[in-house]
């Protein structure tokens, strides 16, 4: 864990597999993990730089990703997928596809989202109250 100097982020975990920092970013009224990359990256996407290296480790249950793999269902919240019809080069595709659950069944005016690392968010905003960058409400 680092507090640091960026754009969005005030503190970040190092996530060597992407070379940027995953921290909370609030964005008009919502609060999600998003990735800053390391400043050494250069810019213009390199905007994060480590301040000071804080004792607090990432819990090993928690995965160090902004999202986790998978679609839910917009209405029962169940694994859902895109199914796209098999027509066309492949790469245009001119009819819309269909949303389904991973069994095949689907719910009336269903549609995916994608599925939020809630461990991960919940860590980074106690962090965020232990280290006084926020303060709990």
């Amino acid at each position: 864990m680092y507090r640091l100097n960026s754009r969005n982020l005030t503190l970040g975990v190092w996530c060597a597999a992407s070379g940027g920092f995953i921290g909370l970013r609030t964005k008009f009224t919502s609060t999600y993990p998003a990735t800053e990359y390391h400043w050494e990256q250069g810019a213009p996407h390199g905007t994060a730089q480590p301040q000071e290296e804080l004792s607090d480790e990432l819990p090993a249950e928690v995965h160090l990703t902004e999202r986790l793999d998978g679609s839910l269902c917009t209405m029962c919240d169940e694994p859902a997928t895109y199914l796209r019809w098999p027509e066309g080069d492949g790469e245009t595709h001119k009819v819309p596809g269909v949303w389904l659950h991973l069994d095949g069944t689907r719910c009336e005016r269903m549609y995916g989202y994608v599925r939020t690392n809630k461990e991960l968010e919940t860590w980074l905003y106690a962090m965020q109250v232990k280290h006084g960058v926020r303060t709990e409400s």
